[in-house]
């Protein structure tokens, strides 16, 4: 019985580490900003928006002479992602509410 008990703990370490693992460069750079700012951008706006927004800030970086990160883009597209579903909901629940 404990013997069962180490063998899933060993295998949920291994798990918990390979998940940490192919998400890691979230946590690279500044890119928990340019989520929560592309989830800013897709509560407002659209993931338009959003996509925008996340492109203007590379090129506002490559401007002062650092390298355009596609991954920082990609960070701030899937913040305006999760934006643009909180918008949906909110709609969504507030005609259901005044229907």
């Amino acid at each position: 019985m404990i013997c069962v008990v180490i063998i899933k703990k060993i295998k949920m370490k291994k798990t918990i580490k390979a998940l940490a693992h192919s998400f890691h460069w979230i946590t690279e750079s500044n890119r928990l900003k340019h989520i929560q700012y592309g989830f800013y951008a897709g509560l407002c706006g659209t993931i338009f928006a959003a996509i925008g927004a996340g492109l203007a800030a590379e090129y506002k970086d490559k401007q002062y002479g650092n390298v355009f990160d596609w991954l920082d883009v990609t960070a701030t597209v899937v913040g305006g992602m999760f934006g643009q579903a909180a918008q949906l909901l909110l709609i969504f629940g507030m005609y259901k509410i005044f229907k």
